[in-house]
This record gives structure tokens, C-alpha cells and sequence, in this order.
């Protein structure tokens, strides 16, 4: 359990690092932009492609998948149930159903994997359940609620299945299924670029933070919502799936992990091209990184060992 505190206090510490960048002005405010994009487009796709290459499918594909796929669709058949009482329109129940379904798993939650369990491979089922299911759903009910056209929604899921994150979680199972060993040439400069990706990772979330800002007032309420879905109620609804797939030991801890992930930034990507929700996926995603971090340590705690 020390060790397992002791990552998660390197992750506070690279925040903390961000934080520090952007306060003492030593990097731009949007500088978590461009790291972002590193991290999105070369350290997590080598990552990842390196987790699956060498990891053994039935640990890719577990009950721990199920049990967080069920609390996923749960969760977005909740919100949209209640959504209409918080007065949002149609679009803008759809992004806050998905600002509580859809987490962050490529990104921060690759970091808390390999703080608590030391290895990212449940990240990359859910990788492909939110690439293959997740998003296409939110194109397809965003175009029909706003009226856009149905070639847009094609275009926009053939874009979605094109991003590097699905793209090398495949290039990884197909490596792995073809029992081809990749040459140190190739598999030295991925695992240099794999390892970065924490660190990158951690201090763009703190720049990020740095300059966050959040609503007050009756506004609030659908991100309390959204929130409160993401980091409270779906470790709880995991927690009783997991427990009726008799999940144990390390894809319990696994499965709990991934149920506090933070809140995907893809999304708010999303709320901008329909104009819908935007300010309530902000906040959401500042909110839900702020309340997953005391959480994993509290699932950790809890679950470790």
C-alpha cells in the first residue's frame, strides 16, 4: 500500500509541477494544450500499444470490462432519465449524460492504473467500448437533437474510429494475436516514449488547472450532476456488478480504479462543434479531475492487497 501511495503522491507532485509552470508564467496559460497533444498523438498511443502488445487478452477482455461497461450505460440512462429536471435541452442532456458516462480512461486514467495496479491494461478495453459505442452515440443523438445532417454524423464516427488511442489499442491486439515479437529497434524507442507519457501527462492536467475556473449558482446543478455520476455514484454501481461477477483481487482494484476516472476532455471537443453544453463540460472536467484524485486514493485504500 505504501507504494501504491507513493505513486499516487508523484502524480500530485507532477500536478503540483504544472500548477507551479502556469502560475510563475514559465509556460503560456493554454501550454496544457500542446502537451496534450503529445501525449494524445505520440507517449499514450506507445503506451498503449505496448500494454496490449505484451499483455494477455483475458485481462483486456474481463469481467472487469463488463462491469465498468454496464456502470458506463447505467449511468447514461440515469442522467438522461433526470436531465429534464435539471432544465437542459435536449443536446445539452445528452454532453451531461456523457460528461458522467465518458472518463478521461486514455489520459489520466492511464496514470492512476499505473499508480494502483501498475499496469494500464483495463484502460484499453474501455478505450475501444467509448471509441466504438460512447462516441458514436453521442454524434448520433447530438445530430438528431440539433438538426444536423446525416452525412455529418458519418464523417464525424469515421473521424472518431481514426484516433490514435483506438488505433494503436488495434495495432497492439493484432501484434499480440500474431505472436510477432517487434525488434528492440522499435520496441526501445516505444518504451522511452511510453514512459513519458505520466509525467507529460500529469503536469498538462496541472497547467490546465491553473487557470480553471468554475460556475456558481443554479447552473450548477447539472455539473454537480454529472459530477457526482462520475467519481460517486459509479464506483458504487460498479462495486455491486463487480461483486455479482465475482470480480476479485487485482481486476477488482482495476475495475474501481477505472469507475473513478475523470471526465474525457474529447468531450468538450464534442460540446463545441454542436454548440451545446460547453461551459457545463468545462466544468465538469475540472470538477470530476479535482474529486477523482481523493477518490483513488480512498478506492486504493480500500481495495489494494
Amino acid at each position: 500500500m505504501n507504494d501504491v501511495l507513493l505513486s499516487i503522491w508523484t502524480l500530485l507532485v507532477y500536478t503540483a509541477i504544472g500548477v507551479a509552470l502556469a502560475k510563475c508564467r514559465v509556460v503560456r496559460p493554454d501550454a496544457d494544450r500542446g502537451l496534450s497533444r503529445i501525449v494524445f498523438f505520440v507517449t499514450m498511443p506507445a503506451l498503449l500499444m505496448r500494454t496490449v502488445d505484451t499483455a494477455h487478452l483475458a485481462d483486456v477482455f474481463s469481467r472487469g470490462l463488463i462491469a465498468n461497461i454496464l456502470t458506463a450505460l447505467i449511468l447514461l440512462g440515469l442522467y438522461y432519465a433526470i436531465g429534464g429536471k435539471f432544465g437542459l435541452s435536449g443536446p445539452e442532456r445528452t454532453v451531461g449524460a456523457m460528461a458522467g458516462a465518458y472518463t478521461n480512461a486514455g489520459n489520466v486514467g492511464i496514470a492512476y492504473l499505473l499508480a494502483t495496479v501498475g499496469q494500464a491494461t483495463a484502460a484499453a478495453g474501455v478505450i475501444m467500448f467509448q471509441v466504438l459505442v460512447l462516441v458514436p452515440f453521442a454524434f448520433f443523438m447530438l445530430d438528431k437533437q440539433t438538426g444536423s445532417a446525416g452525412a455529418g454524423f458519418m464523417v464525424r464516427a469515421g473521424h472518431a474510429l481514426m484516433q490514435p488511442p483506438l488505433l494503436s489499442v488495434l495495432t497492439g491486439l493484432a501484434i499480440n494475436l500474431s505472436g510477432w515479437h517487434l525488434p528492440r529497434a522499435v520496441t526501445v524507442p516505444i518504451d522511452a516514449l511510453a514512459d513519458a507519457t505520466v509525467p507529460v501527462m500529469m503536469i498538462a492536467m496541472g497547467v490546465s488547472l491553473a487557470s480553471a475556473k468554475l460556475r456558481r449558482g443554479k447552473e450548477t446543478v447539472p455539473v454537480v450532476a454529472s459530477v457526482g455520476f462520475r467519481v460517486l455514484l459509479s464506483p458504487i454501481i460498479t462495486f455491486v456488478i463487480a461483486m455479482a461477477l465475482g470480480l476479485q483481487g487485482t481486476q477488482l482494484l482495476a475495475a474501481m480504479v477505472v469507475s473513478v476516472f475523470p471526465t474525457a476532455n474529447n468531450l468538450f471537443a464534442i460540446a463545441h462543434r454542436y454548440e451545446a453544453g460547453v461551459a457545463l463540460v468545462r466544468d465538469a472536467g475540472v470538477a470530476s479531475a479535482l474529486a477523482s484524485m481523493p477518490m483513488l486514493v480512498i478506492v486504493a485504500a480500500i481495495f489494494y492487497g
